[in-house]
């Protein structure tokens, strides 16, 4: 009787382990594909907004306007017109004589002036920007809740008017509490990636870049009795493109934008032996949206300010299986959410940029939402 008896117990401790190891698994495929899916949309956005900046598709595109009460600084103004070549200025030039409006001349030669010189003076960007994203979900087996940063530095060189190119590099890191079995999933990454941009049209700039990210996770379980960690490898790409419609102040932009990422996580066993197989996440996602601002006329501290509000509309067309936990309860996040944001772009005329930011993702998600606070500085050279 006690052979029968202890194979019956060895039996239903391999099969709680079992369970314990495909609950963990799917759990961890979870929550590393959201917490992936934050960073690598992270980056995107960093790119996209630099590229931006870059090509005066936000608030420094408005530039101030020469008055008459400017006109002591003639003599700089000329300064300026004699760095362009002469039939830039020609046509304007004549068309103001021949209205017999001289603060006409003098304003349209400041405007090609002041964009000749930024266009040829200012060809290296330095920027940083970063981010920092709580995200809470309240589903019964699977909430979680916890935080992701991502911190992002570039450079990148202007060879044509029309076309940027540059290298970034990023840092992440996410924290998540899961309630399963009171785990505890972090995650340490750093992030390489190329990145372009190209202005076919005054009102449209598009940008991509593709990249690979190295990944340490550490989980915790049973009140972190119970340790494993892994490592993952990460490529992601994204595509995006802006609009840039100015009716005075008041500025519109479309946008839309494409990413899409692949991790690969190395299998492992815990401290308590339970194993847990190699797995891949990915994730796709289309987004478009609007943004409006309105730039004012006065300066701040020898900055523009341009206050802002942005809506964009998600589909996840590419997100994990649905996870089926022992329990039998079932856990997958929608496939549509909005996402609504407002902030602040500052600028000056010395080529350095910023802007803060604060956003919230929650529209369209019953048990999901997170909220993200970000700012950038960026200086032309």
């Amino acid at each position: 009787m006690a052979g029968p008896a202890g194979c019956a117990a060895a039996d239903n401790n391999s099969s709680s382990s079992a369970d314990v190891g495909s609950d963990m698994k799917q759990a961890t495929e979870l929550t590393t594909a959201q917490t992936s899916a934050l960073a690598v949309a992270n980056f995107s956005n960093f790119v996209n907004a630099t590229v931006k900046s870059r090509f005066d598709s936000g608030p420094s595109a408005k530039r101030k306007s020469v008055s008459a009460t400017d006109r002591e600084n003639d003599d700089d103004l000329k300064q300026l017109a004699s760095l362009l070549p002469a039939n830039m200025l020609v046509p304007a030039a004549q068309q103001a004589l021949n209205d017999g409006n001289f603060d006409r001349l003098l304003i349209a030669g400041a405007k090609v002036a002041d964009k000749a010189i930024d266009a040829i003076g200012r060809p290296f960007g330095l920027w940083f920007r970063g981010a920092s994203t709580f995200v809470d979900d309240d589903w019964s087996a699977g909430a979680y809740n916890g935080t992701e940063l991502s911190l992002g530095a570039g450079a990148d060189y202007r060879f044509r008017k029309d076309m940027v190119a540059g290298l970034a590099v990023a840092y992440e890191r996410g924290n998540i509490d899961t309630s399963f079995a009171t785990g505890d999933l972090t995650g340490d990454g750093t992030t390489v990636a190329p990145y372009v941009g190209w202005r076919p049209i005054p009102e449209l700039t598009l940008d991509t870049n593709i990249g690979v990210s190295a990944l340490d996770y550490t989980s915790q379980r049973s009140d972190d009795a119970d340790v494993a960690r892994f490592d993952a490898q990460r490529i992601f790409g994204g595509l995006n493109g802006s609009g840039a419609f100015h009716f005075g102040s008041l500025r519109l932009s479309p946008t839309a934008g494409l990413l899409y990422f692949e991790e690969r996580q190395d299998g492992y066993t815990d401290s308590s032996g339970v194993s847990i197989s190699e797995q891949a996440v990915s994730g796709g996602r289309l987004s478009s949206g609007i943004e409006a601002s309105y730039t004012f006329d006065q300066e701040y501290a020898g900055f523009g300010l341009e206050p802002y509000v942005r809506f964009v509309g998600k589909w996840d067309f590419v997100q994990q299986d649905a996870v089926t936990l022992t329990t039998g309860e079932t856990v997958r996040p929608g496939q549509y959410s909005g996402n609504l944001a407002g902030g602040l772009n500052l600028f000056n005329d010395a080529g350095l940029t910023g802007d803060l930011k604060g956003s919230l993702d929650r529209i369209g998600h019953a048990d999901y939402e997170n909220v993200t606070v970000q700012g950038s500085i960026r200086y032309g050279f």
